[in-house]
């Protein structure tokens, strides 16, 4: 079997509503059990800790720890805890990925080791009003230490990410995976099927970053001795410190393809847009922005990484400019149409005020087409594919009770996000960075005075 596979390899998926239900709340019985275990850990002392836990691997600011001793398989073996940099809903978007295509883009960002991975059908995906729920299945391929001396791992798993809030009302972000069996993901011969049982939940820290809880255990298959599969898993368990970065190659992604529909006049000048230098020297050339458009000089741009359009295994660059650089921390993962407005302010943003406002209102809505979101998700998904249902098949794991699924998180449509608010609240700050422009201009005009006095 050669990998990558083709994207329609995997037969559709196809589920009742009954079987469907039944791996949603069953996702939901496995978030709460973690979210009761991470408040009763709250009470334990440092003694007890440590007691409990030995620290195997370190990371910045995330540990991960062993249990000392395991009383039986049902025991989660591993632990993280933390803090990683981030917003909340940076780190919850940057695990989620519902179609083949992105998820294979994001998972190249996550690690270095990918083979292969799909997305092998999905229940239920984010919408307006709940902007990061996912409920599907998926499956990946690793490549193992010591190529051809030992077989590549994979794994087939149900996966759901989205928001609750907690016992205390703050909103808390998760992602659960409990390996499944399905049909339609056969055994290939070249890997061995591994299995694992993983939830992360992130809270806002009170310092900065995004606060980390998980609880796992895996089985890597086969024969492995205990501290290099101890070293494997601590290095799985702490790629989720990537979560911000995915984000941003997510939302730069986003901005650029927003840009590709975006026009802007011919320059001539020859003259940065951005400082007003000149834009090309000796040593330097000119570059220009992926997303406005803007001619700058090589001081005023950086490479920015994006989900890869050919090989998600190869990294892709664009360039932004600094003003556009910017926007990447201010787009509202929660409002599909922010990338387009920010992107077309960006764009008209050196021909003033009224421009911005007239080019926001054209532009407001434009990717909703009905109240599903699914044609929201155009301006924020890398591509666009779609996931087909698969075959018939049931949680193998019981449990017993009822469980509600996590409500969405209620947002706050009071009115801050009309129309004539936003434009105001653009032309603010397009005129502030119009002031901070003229006063750097003043200043070089005054050294340059100086210089020649």
């Amino acid at each position: 079997m050669m990998f990558p596979l083709p994207l329609d390899f995997f037969p559709p998926l196809r589920l009742s509503k009954q079987e469907a239900q039944s791996f949603l709340q069953w996702g939901d019985s496995l978030l709460q059990q973690t979210i009761d275990a991470y408040h009763r850990e709250q009470f334990d002392t440092q003694e007890q800790r440590e007691r409990k836990w030995k620290p195997i691997k370190q990371k910045r600011d995330l540990t991960v720890y062993r249990r000392r001793k395991l009383k039986d398989d049902s025991e989660y073996k591993y632990l993280c805890t933390g803090r990683i940099d981030g917003t909340l809903d940076e780190v919850v978007m940057g695990r989620y990925a519902d179609n083949t295509p992105d998820f294979q883009r994001i998972s190249g960002v996550y690690r270095e080791d990918i083979v292969d991975c799909a997305v092998l059908g999905v229940i239920k995906k984010k919408s307006v009003e709940d902007p990061f729920f996912l409920s599907c299945f998926k499956w990946m391929t690793v490549e193992s230490p010591g190529k051809g001396l030992v077989k590549n791992r994979d794994v087939c798993w149900y996966e759901q990410v989205g928001m609750t809030r907690d016992r205390n009302g703050k909103e808390i972000g998760y992602t659960l995976t409990e390996s499944v069996e399905l049909p339609t993901c056969p055994l290939f011969n070249e890997c061995v099927r591994a299995k694992f049982s993983i939830c992360y939940l992130y809270k806002r820290n009170k310092s900065g970053g995004v606060k980390v809880y998980m609880r796992g255990k895996n089985d890597a298959g086969g024969k492995v001795v205990d501290w290099v599969a101890d070293i494997k898993s601590a290095e799985l368990w702490l790629r989720i410190e990537q979560a911000m970065p995915v984000a941003h190659a997510v939302i730069a992604t986003a901005l650029v393809e927003a840009g590709k529909h975006t026009m802007r006049p011919f320059i001539t000048h020859g003259k940065c847009e951005v400082c007003h230098a000149k834009a090309s020297g000796f040593l330097s050339s000119s570059k220009q922005c992926s997303v406005c458009h803007r001619l700058t000089c090589s001081n005023c741009v950086a490479k920015v990484r994006v989900l890869s359009f050919h090989d998600f295994r190869v990294p892709h660059y664009e360039q932004f400019c600094k003003r556009c650089l910017r926007l990447i921390h201010q787009v509202d993962l929660r409002a599909p149409e922010s990338v387009q407005n920010l992107v077309e302010y960006a764009a008209t943003s050196l021909t003033g005020p009224e421009s911005i406002e007239n080019s926001l209102f054209s532009s407001r809505g434009r990717g909703y087409t009905d109240d599903s979101g699914e044609a929201a998700d155009e301006h924020f998904t890398a591509s666009y594919g779609n996931v087909g249902t698969r075959q018939n098949l049931a949680p193998n794991t019981t449990f017993s009770g009822n469980f509600s699924s996590p409500k969405a998180v209620e947002r706050n449509d009071s009115g801050t996000t009309t129309d004539s608010l936003m434009a105001q609240i653009i032309q603010m700050n397009l005129i502030a960075e119009q002031s901070r422009q003229q006063i750097q201009d003043n200043l070089k005009l005054a050294r340059q005075l100086s210089h020649n006095k």
